[in-house]
């Protein structure tokens, strides 16, 4: 092996591959470039100015016009601090890009900068309004001719370079102040992508006061990607992240960002944030936001020295439900009986959907066992947003209930449930349906679950039920002694605003009470005497008390040739197991 001898030719050229060296190291050290993405995509790098200083911001955009939409990829400069957008292309150019035929154009501004943390991001997506897609759009999305073709004209082609004076300009990748500001928060969930569902519990010891910042996917009357707080004593929302409330965070119009301030009581919270199928951080389905790393959720204290009353990472198991009548699929009739040996207080949970003119379509009741009275109801009146589409209804409750025999109910229609959504659907969809849960866990044991069909009041005298098309029943029963007695009979009937002339006001399953000596009508189910008994309008119930002398009675139920038990050609009423008449001690 020959020995290597270090001449002058040899000392100039190290030294020379030592300066280049040293200038190439500069150079990557004073600049970013953000690029080379495809439709839907964000590349993002950060900087560190050390001082004030000036920056160049040089490369090329696109502006295509296809089927209608503007194509547009471009870049902006936030600060990572007050997350404020201080450069954009596309708003600092709209005019002249509108002038702009189809195609790339080049740029090369000079921007006046403050010391601080910035980060820059470039994107390439449609400018329109949310996800209203054209026919265009959709026979370029089943022949993936469209996308492919405008990649491969933008992919590598088309980016942007910030670069500054050497020793003052630092790059980065761009997540260092954002993961620092995550890391200082209560809770904080960033960089959120499609289909996820996230949550974290905390204490505090006393009242507080904390910022809320959170940005999410929603228009006016759905929210898509969207956070909330939970107070796990008080069993309630505190708060909600509600799109008409929020402001628009940039980007596409359903874009939303909610910065708020807010003071949580002395307790226990959980922070929940869930995401649908498509529009995040992963993949974009219309212009980005401003500030796409925080989509999700982050909460701080607004005072630092009020940390030490927070408890971070407090775990807080799902309580256990009592009655479970959830994951409920298209065309279920769900029920389930529950003594209450004692007053307790037992938390409702019920989702579902919001039918036409704000009536129910997938909803829950409970009735007294006994009485076939419904003591709770969902109602869209008493129902909040569920989030996904406006349709998703939930009922979040403490209700009082006294002893005696219940029976919990919930029922859904042909479509829009539990796998099986026609729209987005709701936060909780393992939730969909009806639960009954503890208040306190001391209360579990005050319930007990019984099969409903097995039910029998030890108060019925005599009952006609179940009964299917064209039935005539009749039973007799016997009275010792004027007795007070409940009437309660569910059958069908045509409104006065019915479809014909004939039927208005007209029963067509009904019962009555004749005595059996004459045949005399004592008590007879007239539309006048009836109301709404739940689904279809045309079911029809009466829950009524009268006296009745002593004497042999005859019980009578008549039904035509349609919607009757388990042949319902509309929905079904609440309490379709008692479809007839039934006759009660009162």
């Amino acid at each position: 092996m020959k020995n290597f001898i270090i001449t002058n030719a040899n000392r100039f050229f190290f030294l020379t591959l030592l300066m280049g060296m040293s200038v190439l190291i500069s150079a990557q050290g004073n600049s970013v470039q953000v690029g080379d993405i495809g439709w839907g995509e964000v590349d993002f790098k950060g900087f560190t100015l050390s001082t004030d200083t000036q920056v160049t911001i040089k490369g090329e955009g696109g502006y295509y016009d296809e089927w209608d939409d503007d194509l547009l990829f471009y870049g902006w400069i936030l600060d990572s601090q007050s997350r404020e957008v201080v450069w954009s292309l596309i708003e600092d150019n709209k005019n002249s890009r509108r002038k702009r035929r189809d195609g790339n154009f080049q740029f090369d501004e000079k921007l006046q900068l403050k010391a601080g943390d910035y980060e820059v991001y470039y994107t390439g997506m449609y400018d329109r309004d949310d996800n209203n897609w054209n026919f265009g759009d959709v026979l370029s999305e089943i022949f993936g001719s469209k996308k492919s073709k405008r990649n491969r004209r933008a992919k590598g082609e088309l980016s942007m370079t910030v670069s500054g004076p050497s020793g003052v300009f630092k790059a980065n990748d761009g997540r260092k102040v954002v993961d620092k500001m995550s890391k200082d928060a209560i809770v904080s969930f960033i960089r959120m992508g499609d289909d996820e569902y996230e949550k974290a519990s905390f204490t505090l010891e006393k009242d507080v006061v904390v910022t809320i910042y959170a940005l999410g996917e929603g228009r006016r009357s759905s929210a898509y990607d969207v956070g909330w707080i939970y107070d796990e004593i008080n069993h309630r929302k505190v708060w909600e992240m509600e799109p008409r409330a929020g402001d628009h965070a940039g980007g596409g119009s359903k874009n939303v960002l909610i910065d708020d301030e807010i003071t949580l009581k002395k307790g226990t919270y959980t922070v929940h944030y869930v995401t649908d199928d498509s529009h995040s951080f992963r993949e974009w389905n219309v212009m980005p936001p401003s500030d796409p790393q925080f989509w999700g959720i982050s909460i701080w204290v607004k005072n630092d020295e009020d940390m030490k009353y927070f408890k971070k990472s407090v775990k807080v198991s799902e309580t256990e439900p009592i009655v479970d009548l959830t994951k409920a699929r298209d065309d279920e009739y769900l029920s389930q009986g529950m003594k209450i040996k004692s007053t307790v207080d037992l938390r409702i949970l019920c989702l579902g959907e919001a039918g036409n003119r704000k009536t129910m379509a997938d909803y829950g009741w409970i009735t007294n066992a006994e009485t076939r009275e419904i003591v709770w109801e969902m109602t869209w009146r008493k129902s909040d947003h569920a989030g996904g589409d406006e349709k998703n209804r939930m009922v979040d409750e403490v209700v009082t209930f006294k002893p005696g025999n219940y029976i919990v109910y919930y029922v859904t229609d042909g479509s829009h449930s539990y796998r099986d959504w026609n729209s987005s659907a709701p936060y909780d969809k393992e939730k969909w349906g009806i639960s009954i849960l503890p208040v306190k866990e001391s209360d579990r044991s005050s319930v007990v679950l019984y099969d409903e069909k097995d039910f029998h009041s030890e108060k019925v005298i005599a009952e006609i039920i179940r009964v299917r098309d064209d039935e005539y029943e009749k039973t007799k029963f016997t009275l010792k002694q004027r007795t007070k007695v409940r009437i309660i009979a569910i059958g069908e009937g045509e409104s006065r605003d019915g479809y014909s002339r004939r039927s208005r006001g007209e029963m067509f399953d009904f019962g009555w009470i004749e005595k059996d000596d004459n045949g005399k009508i004592v008590w007879e189910m007239t539309y006048a005497n009836t109301e709404h008994a739940g689904g279809a309008k045309k079911n029809r119930k009466a829950n009524e008390v009268i006296e009745l002398e002593a004497g042999t009675y005859k019980l009578c139920y008549e039904t035509d040739g349609s919607h009757s038990y388990r042949d319902w050609n509309d929905s079904p009423p609440h309490d379709a197991d008692k479809y007839g008449i039934t006759v009660l001690k009162e």
